[in-house]
């Protein structure tokens, strides 16, 4: 894998400023209350109260836009790990939006990581927006701890700097498209879930091909770990008629009951149902004995 992407990166670099799959905005709107809990979870410490994250008011304050998107603030605690983060801002942006406490961008390319330390730095306190970070140390005073963004050269499927359960958020955008067969997907997912603190409302996020094989993937891996998964689809619509759709997965513990603050999605709702009852995202029927290769969406 490493002599792969450095090849990729070195001879196309417009591959050092590509955002793989859907923009941020668009995955956070599927996912929306998983990501609050997991900040809630994050600010709990703040008054003590870890054991009660469901009330997101009274467990964390906001902080720059946050009132006005619902966005909750873990108040500069927490950390957040951009598994394989390439070129991909999600990772940045989710630690800013939400404002956690710390960052760690890893990939197996040393070459994209040093691109991202030029655009995001080391060791920060939201130094590309001093206002923001004004408002929010005011806002934490004695409590404000110094926000930190790392880069890590690793190794997906081992990423023994991590501490065991020791995130709040762990990003996987198009890391898991990468791999090659279900051993390396699923020795990346496991190491993902030791690196998360599910017992304090951690969430894996996974932003992936729409591809009934990922559903399947990411149900045996949750079922043998004993975690829930919701997926949701995004995109311009229903794949079947050649729209551009991804799925963003979010594994972790007592899922369900986030997942009713969730809006209905009927593209979601219509393309899960296809993948169950035939095992494809854009097929309604299962495939007849002759006609297998017909399907486009195996295991991506």
């Amino acid at each position: 894998y490493r002599s792969h992407w450095s090849r990729v990166y070195r001879e196309d670099p417009s591959q050092l400023d590509r955002e793989w799959h859907c923009g941020y905005e668009k995955a956070i709107a599927a996912i929306l209350p998983f990501v609050n809990r997991a900040a809630a979870c994050a600010a709990a410490p703040m008054r003590g109260a870890r054991d009660d994250p469901g009330d997101d008011g009274a467990v964390a304050t906001t902080s720059g836009n946050a009132a006005a998107t619902g966005k909750v603030s873990a108040r500069g605690n927490g950390l957040v790990v951009d598994v394989g983060c390439g070129s991909s801002s999600m990772g940045y942006e989710m630690w800013n939006d939400f404002h956690f406490g710390h960052l760690v961008l890893t990939d197996i390319d040393e070459g994209v990581l040093r691109t991202m330390r030029e655009r995001f730095g080391t060791e920060t306190n939201d130094d590309d927006d001093a206002e923001a970070s004004k408002t929010s140390e005011a806002a934490l005073g004695d409590g404000y701890q110094k926000r930190t963004v790392r880069c890590v050269t690793c190794d997906a499927r081992d990423m023994s700097g991590v501490g065991t359960a020791s995130c709040a958020v762990v990003v996987d955008k198009g890391t898991l498209d990468a791999l090659s067969g279900d051993d390396h997907k699923t020795a990346m997912l496991r190491e993902c879930a030791r690196i998360c603190d599910f017992t304090n409302g951690g969430i894996i996020v996974s932003v992936s091909f729409a591809a009934a094989a990922r559903v399947a993937l990411l149900r045996r891996t949750s079922d043998a770990l004993g975690l829930d998964v919701v997926t949701r689809v995004v995109g311009d619509g229903d794949p079947k008629f050649g729209n551009e759709a991804v799925f963003v997965s979010v594994l972790g513990r007592g899922l369900w009951d986030v997942a009713a603050g969730l809006a209905r999605c009927e593209l979601t709702e219509t393309v899960l149902a296809r993948v169950a009852r035939s095992g494809s995202v854009i097929e309604d029927e299962p495939p007849d004995s002759g006609d297998e290769l017909t399907l486009f969406d195996g295991d991506l």
